[in-house]
């Protein structure tokens, strides 16, 4: 069957599972920077939220002579193990006083992303854009989160400002900022990936790398959406303070940014250059963030 029949076949054998206590739809979902995915939604009748399960992947799995059936079996298992792990009351997102602690910001790209800022509350920052969503809990160690669209700010009768202002006091909070030197993490994965007899050698040769050319790798704990971490109040101007330097900020994806130590060796368009070429070449589509080199001074912070 084609994607579409094996869309319409798993909603209908999920729909044998959940009987008439839910209904099951198919969302069209539009994610960064354009890519559009196919979620599965149970929703049941006695609830206001549900978790959107994605059935691309699914589709390779069919391919590969996963059944239906089965393909239905597991959406289900994921679906309660959500929901299970979901600890909010159902009107949580109406009521704006219950999560405006919880409403928090990440980066995209502008030009990447016009049509989906149609319908979301937005800022422009350079060549990016700041939009907000809603930190609704843990699970597994990694957190449900709804983006917040325009029909939310009428509903809550609140403006993009406020979003922002809320956003720029808790993100710091909710996914703290981790700054660590290149050569430590890739230590860590050097460590994680080379047999016993090479670890030395290669150590020795991403520190002394480091001494030479000097890199920070910015993100947050969750390691998730960390290139907003450049936004957060302070930090760039605490850090170049610290090293007495001005830094290129390198956005190496959606999920962390690289800061370099402008000594007047390494030029903002060599980099840009290299930017552009690991974007085209090494990541996916969904998280490039921004073909551009940011530069950060002392003096007058973003340039």
């Amino acid at each position: 069957m084609n994607y579409q029949e094996f869309l319409d076949a798993c909603v209908d054998s999920v729909k044998k599972i959940v009987g008439k206590e839910a209904e099951v739809v198919i969302h069209r979902v539009t994610k960064n920077n354009g890519i559009v995915l196919d979620g599965l939604v149970i929703m049941e009748h006695s609830r206001h939220f549900a978790p959107t399960i994605y059935l691309n992947d699914y589709y390779a799995k069919y391919l590969a002579g996963c059944g239906i059936d089965d393909i239905a079996a597991r959406i289900y298992r994921l679906y309660l193990s959500s929901c299970n792990n979901l600890t909010l009351p159902d009107d949580f997102f109406l009521d704006f006083e219950k999560l405006k602690d919880q409403i928090a910001f990440r980066l995209i790209s502008y030009e990447r992303n016009r049509e989906l800022l149609k319908k979301i509350p937005h800022r422009r920052w350079k060549d990016l854009a700041i939009i907000y969503f809603v930190v609704c809990d843990n699970i597994d160690r990694e957190r449900a989160v709804v983006t917040i669209y325009n029909n939310h700010l009428k509903l809550w009768d609140v403006t993009e400002k406020i979003l922002y202002e809320l956003a720029m006091k808790n993100t710091p909070r909710l996914y703290k900022a981790v700054l660590r030197p290149m050569n430590q993490v890739v230590s860590e994965m050097i460590l994680k990936e080379s047999n016993e007899d090479s670890i030395e050698e290669l150590l020795e040769h991403v520190n002394k790398m480091n001494e030479e050319f000097p890199m920070y790798v910015l993100s947050n704990e969750m390691k998730t959406q960390g290139a907003a971490c450049m936004l957060y109040d302070g930090l760039l101007a605490k850090f170049t303070n610290h090293i007495e330097a001005d830094v290129y900020i390198i956005p190496s994806s959606i999920h962390e940014v690289i800061l370099i130590p402008i000594d007047g060796e390494v030029t903002k368009e060599g980099l840009a250059d290299m930017v552009k070429s690991v974007n085209q070449t090494e990541l996916s589509v969904e998280e490039i963030l921004s073909d551009e080199v940011y530069v950060f001074t002392r003096k007058n912070g973003f340039e």
